[in-house]
C-alpha cells in the first residue's frame, strides 16, 4: 500500500474473484446447488456436502467432509493444488457435544492430534442451551499455539452474530467482525479474526470457500441462499425423526418433532425413555406369528432406521386383525401377572417404610414416588391393552408357537411402560393387567 511524505495511504490492491455474468446456478434432482461460477459442490446420499472445489481458475482449491453415523461433521480437509497435485494445507478432527448436536467443543490437528482450538458453550438468545440452536451461546475460543494463544471472551451484536473477541489475559480487543446484510463478511480485524471460524449467527465459517456450515446444511452469503433444501421436511429425515400423533418419538439424533415441532432432550437412556413413557407414544404392531427379527426398525429394514436402538415399533395401520376378545381371555387370562405383584410389593413398602418413620424419611418419599408412579404406567398399559384386544387372532397363533420371543400382542406395552423394572417378562401378562383394573 503506497504512502505518501506525510504517510497518508495513495491507494490499495486486493484481490477477488469475478464471477461470469449472468452467474449460471445448477441443481441435482434432489434440489442441492452442484454449481455456480465459481465452485462445484459434491453431496453424499443423505443430502450432505462432502466437497467443494473450485472450477475455471488458477487457484484451485478444495475443501473435504466427514460425518459420523448421526450426521454430525468429524472432519473438515483443506487442499490447494500446488505443482500437479492436491497439497493438504489444513487438515482438523472435529469433536462435538453429545447433548448439543453439532456443536463443536474441541478441534484437533488430524495429524499429530495436537488442540487447535477449545470452545465452551452456554445459553443461546433463547435464554436455553438449544432453543436458539445455539446462536448467540458460544461463551470464549481458547486458542493453543502462537501469538494469539489464550482463552478469548465472545460478545455478540443483537441479533447473535458474533461481534468481538476479547482477550482474557488483557482484557484487550483482539477481534471485531462486521456483517452485510445476507451475513457476507464485510470486514475482519484484529490478530484473532481469522483464527476464529466462529462468526455469523455463531456458525462456522470455512474461510476457504466463504460458507457458514450450520448443523444441517449450508449456507452461502455471497448469494444469500441455502445450498440445499431443508431436510427437516424431507421424508428421509422424517424416518430419523419419526413423529407420532399421539406424541413425540426420539429418532437417531436424540431429538423428536412434537406436533410439528423440533424439541430437544437429554440423551441419556433414562430420559429418552421418561420422555417416551409420558408422551405415551407406544403402539404394538402385530405381526405374523414366528420370530420378529426386525422388531427394532418396525418390521421394516428397507425404509426405517434405528442407529441408538431406541425406537419403539409403532402400529402399522392397514394391518387390522380380527376382533375376538374371547381368544384373546382364553390366551392370556391365566397367565401370571408380576406387574400386579410389582404394585403390590411397592405398596407394602410403602406402607413399612411410613410405619418405621416418624416424619417421612427419604427411603419412605422414594417409595411413596415409586408407587405413584408404577400406579400412573399401570393406568399407560390398561389404555393400551384395551386396544389391543382387537388382536386377538394373533395371539391364539402365538400361543401355537411358543418358541417365539417377541409377542408384539401382549409383550411390548408392558416392556416399553416398564423398561427397568420388568424387561424380560412372560408375553401373556397384557390382559391380566386389564383385569387387575
Amino acid at each position: 500500500m503506497p504512502l505518501d511524505r506525510s504517510d497518508r495511504l495513495q491507494g490499495e490492491v486486493r484481490s477477488a474473484v469475478v464471477v461470469q455474468t449472468p452467474e449460471l446456478l445448477v441443481h441435482d434432482l434432489d434440489g442441492n446447488l452442484v454449481r455456480d461460477g465459481r465452485w462445484v459442490y459434491s453431496w453424499d446420499a443423505e443430502n450432505r456436502l462432502v466437497r467443494v472445489m473450485s472450477w475455471g481458475s488458477v487457484d484451485l482449491r478444495r475443501v473435504d467432509w466427514t460425518y459420523d453415523a448421526l450426521g454430525r461433521r468429524v472432519r473438515q480437509v483443506r487442499y490447494v493444488w500446488t505443482n500437479s497435485t492436491w497439497q493438504v494445507v489444513e487438515d482438523l478432527k472435529l469433536m462435538s457435544d453429545p447433548e448439543l448436536f453439532g456443536r463443536h467443543v474441541v478441534e484437533l490437528n488430524a495429524t499429530n492430534h495436537a488442540l487447535v482450538r477449545s470452545y465452551v458453550w452456554g445459553s443461546d438468545v433463547s435464554e436455553s442451551l438449544d432453543e436458539a440452536g445455539g446462536v448467540g451461546g458460544l461463551l470464549w475460543v481458547r486458542l493453543s499455539g502462537g501469538a494469539t494463544a489464550g482463552v478469548h471472551f465472545v460478545t455478540y451484536d443483537g441479533n447473535g452474530n458474533v461481534w468481538t473477541l476479547v482477550s482474557a489475559s488483557t482484557g484487550t480487543e483482539t477481534a471485531r467482525y462486521e456483517y452485510g446484510p445476507f451475513g457476507e463478511p464485510l470486514r475482519l480485524t484484529g490478530t484473532v479474526a481469522a483464527s476464529n471460524p466462529f462468526r455469523f449467527s455463531t456458525k462456522r465459517t470455512e474461510d476457504g470457500t466463504g460458507l457458514v456450515l450450520y448443523e444441517y446444511r449450508a449456507y452461502s452469503p455471497s448469494i444469500g441462499r441455502w445450498l440445499s433444501r431443508d431436510p427437516l421436511g424431507e421424508p428421509g429425515f422424517a424416518l430419523i425423526f419419526e413423529s407420532s400423533k399421539t406424541g413425540g418419538e426420539v429418532g437417531m439424533l436424540g431429538a423428536p418433532i412434537l406436533n410439528g415441532s423440533l424439541r430437544t432432550i437429554q440423551r441419556n437412556k433414562s430420559a429418552m425413555l421418561d420422555k417416551r413413557q409420558e408422551a405415551g407414544s407406544f403402539h404394538p404392531r402385530p405381526t405374523r406369528a414366528g420370530l420378529a427379527h426386525y422388531d427394532f426398525v418396525n418390521q421394516d429394514p428397507i425404509n426405517h432406521v434405528d442407529f441408538l436402538g431406541l425406537e419403539a415399533a409403532k402400529r402399522n395401520k392397514d394391518d387390522k386383525p380380527k376382533k375376538d376378545d374371547q381368544a384373546c381371555k382364553s390366551c392370556c387370562a391365566n397367565r401370571p401377572n408380576p406387574v400386579k405383584d410389582l404394585f403390590r410389593t411397592a405398596a407394602d413398602t410403602l406402607a413399612a417404610a411410613i410405619a418405621n418413620a416418624d416424619d417421612w424419611p427419604p427411603e419412605a418419599a422414594k417409595s411413596a414416588a415409586q408407587m405413584i408412579r408404577i400406579f400412573i404406567l399401570l393406568s399407560q398399559a390398561k389404555e393400551g391393552c384395551d386396544k389391543m384386544k382387537e388382536a386377538a387372532e394373533l395371539c391364539s397363533a402365538f400361543a401355537r408357537k411358543p418358541e417365539q420371543d417377541s409377542c408384539e400382542l401382549c409383550c411390548r406395552q408392558i416392556k416399553c411402560s416398564f423398561p427397568h423394572i420388568v424387561g424380560g417378562i412372560g408375553h401373556f401378562s397384557c390382559y391380566s393387567i386389564c383385569a387387575a383394573f
